[in-house]
């Protein structure tokens, strides 16, 4: 583990920022609510330092790498834990808790992404040594002694991030372009990331360009199952395939957790694509979990669906399809 001195608190926030002002300055603001040191690696343009003034700004050189620059600016912070907070993000919640006491080198933390979803979980806090590093040079994701199957994680509740840069249709637009640019070296190789193919995959689906075949290889991608049996990280391949009426995968999903809600719209509305039926039965079963708050809270379903009746869930799923 990296030294850290005792005036240091626990936790770090890291964050890039492009230099884009006046979102770099929320998120810095948010952070520093809960007492906590902000680095900020710097990777385009400049920032106000009378704003920042309280704030440990890195340049940090940019190679169309997201693992790559969260990894350098890594290199240059201490204290025990980091926290990863995005230059569009605030930091809402954060739990006084000793720290010292966790065991794990991985932790999920609550992400909210738009106002009408729940909160899902997201792997944003671990330990600061250097057996912890991001990989991936899109949708990066942590592992530990070089391996993306994670069995050393837990999950701190009291800590929730709002995400606002997905509610802006063309800030949207340009993030998924971005990101495909990044993916499309990996995309050329023999083995692509998850992350790559993740990108790939939802970059078509928002322009209308919907490849069942792209989403199922990200379904059977190594590491789209690699936090154990709480999370699975297939369940979004296995949502979208639904949409083309193969609802084998989320099926087989579903079977070991019956309370992702998600999965449940999904399939329901993929038997009614192949056959113009509803499987009443499940539909029932969805209602009941809804309206007696039974759901898995690490994954994300729309808030809408609280307090709906049978009849109204039939008439969201028949207007998602």
């Amino acid at each position: 583990m990296k030294s850290a001195s005792k005036n240091i608190p626990p936790v770090t926030v890291c964050m890039l920022s492009n230099g884009n002002q006046e979102e770099t300055a929320r998120a810095v603001r948010s952070a520093r609510r809960f007492g906590l040191p902000v680095h900020i690696g710097l990777s385009d343009g400049n920032l106000d330092l009378d704003t920042f003034a309280d704030v440990h700004i890195h340049h940090i050189p940019w190679e169309n790498d997201f693992a790559k620059a969260r990894n350098l600016l890594l290199d240059r912070v201490e204290g025990q834990f980091v926290l990863r907070l995005d230059s569009d993000e605030v930091l809402f919640t954060f739990p006084e808790m000793n720290f010292g006491s966790l065991n794990e080198d991985v932790f999920g933390i609550y992400l909210q992404e738009s106002q009408l979803w729940t909160p899902r979980l997201q792997f944003r806090l671990h330990r600061n040594t250097p057996d912890v590093q991001w990989a991936s040079r899109v949708h990066e994701r942590l592992t530990v002694h070089g391996k993306t199957v994670l069995n050393n994680w837990g999950f701190i509740p009291g800590i929730l991030i709002r995400h606002f840069g997905y509610e802006n249709p063309e800030v949207l637009k340009s993030k998924m372009a971005r990101r495909m640019e990044i993916a499309r070296t990996g995309l050329d190789s023999d083995m692509p990331t998850y992350g790559e193919l993740i990108a790939a995959a939802r970059n078509e689906a928002y322009t209308g360009h919907f490849n069942p075949m792209l989403w199922l290889r990200c379904f059977k991608h190594p590491d789209a199952q690699y936090f154990g049996s709480r999370f699975d990280f297939r369940f979004e391949p296995a949502e979208m395939l639904c949409s083309c009426g193969y609802s084998a995968p989320a099926e087989f999903l579903l079977k070991k957790n019956p309370l992702n809600i998600c999965l449940h719209l999904a399939v329901i509305g993929a038997h009614w694509r192949r056959s113009g039926m509803v499987d009443r039965e499940q539909l029932k079963f969805l209602h009941k979990c809804l309206s007696n708050g039974f759901f898995d809270p690490y994954y994300a379903w729309p808030k809408a669906l609280m307090g709906m009746s049978e009849g109204d869930l039939m008439d969201f799923i028949m207007k998602s399809i």
